[in-house]
């Protein structure tokens, strides 16, 4: 009688899964271990190389994350991001960079990138710091003191997202990155997924509102001030009974 053999052969269908471009036969989790891993090694190995401006070259064909970072961030501006995500991740912290659009426009900034969270939290800040500016603090002060306090809020407000702006949204890439590779089963997928958050046509015409609005209440400041009638104090009159009456010559007493 033909004994069974020691070996199962596998079936068709695992052969084509197992040849299938991009299919990966870990569970999410040990996938997801395994691109941190090789994006650590990736950057171990590069190390002691650096650019023409001092930080380490980032090449998002040379790694797992820079790929399905650029995935999550979209065409606009990925190119300065992943430098600056080179810098944060070789590090694992965020550092303080200066971000134009995240300083001036932090709102919309917020607003295009997807930081909701942290665009409740600024106007919340600021909210809170116009009112005790204008309550707390501008009745109590002269108005050159309580002036320049308000300068020193506006240059806070400018300052922190600008400088903290490119770590705010390398936390939260990180997150979604790791998120959609331990709950995906193939790398295609985590990019599908990513790509799925990235910048859209309806945040761009949020954030393009968003940042219009400051301007066109400025504007239409300026135009109401222009416009408003010049407030000229009105001619003093002195009332008739105090006058003084009019000093008529003596009249001839007739005889």
């Amino acid at each position: 009688m033909a004994s069974a053999p020691d070996t199962v052969s596998p079936s068709p269908a695992a052969d084509a899964t197992a040849a299938a471009p991009g299919a990966s036969r870990l569970p999410p989790s040990i996938a997801g271990a395994f691109a941190a891993a090789a994006y650590a090694l990736q950057h171990s190995t590069q190390a002691g190389a650096t650019d023409a401006i001092g930080w380490p070259p980032y090449d998002e064909d040379a790694g797992l994350l820079p790929q399905l970072y650029a995935s999550r961030l979209g065409p606009r501006s990925r190119s300065y991001y992943l430098r600056q995500f080179a810098r944060f991740d070789g590090l694992d912290k965020g550092l303080p960079s200066w971000n134009a659009a995240a300083g001036f426009f932090t709102l919309a900034w917020c607003c295009l990138r997807g930081l909701w969270t942290e665009a409740g939290r600024y106007l919340a800040c600021v909210i809170i710091a116009v009112l005790a500016w204008w309550w707390g603090i501008r009745p109590f002060m002269p108005a050159a003191m309580a002036y320049g306090v308000a300068a020193a809020l506006w240059l806070a407000a400018v300052a922190v997202p600008g400088l903290m702006g490119n770590a705010w949204l390398w936390r939260q890439i990180r997150t979604q990155t790791l998120r959609a590779i331990t709950s995906s089963t193939t790398m295609a997928q985590a990019h599908e997924k990513l790509a799925a958050q990235a910048t859209t046509p309806r945040r761009q015409i949020l954030a393009g509102l968003v940042a219009a609005l400051p301007l066109a209440a400025a504007a239409g400041a300026g135009v109401a001030w222009l416009t408003a009638p010049q407030n000229t104090a009105p001619r003093e009159t002195v009332p008739a009974a105090a006058q003084p009456a009019s000093i008529q010559p003596p009249q001839a007493e007739a005889r």
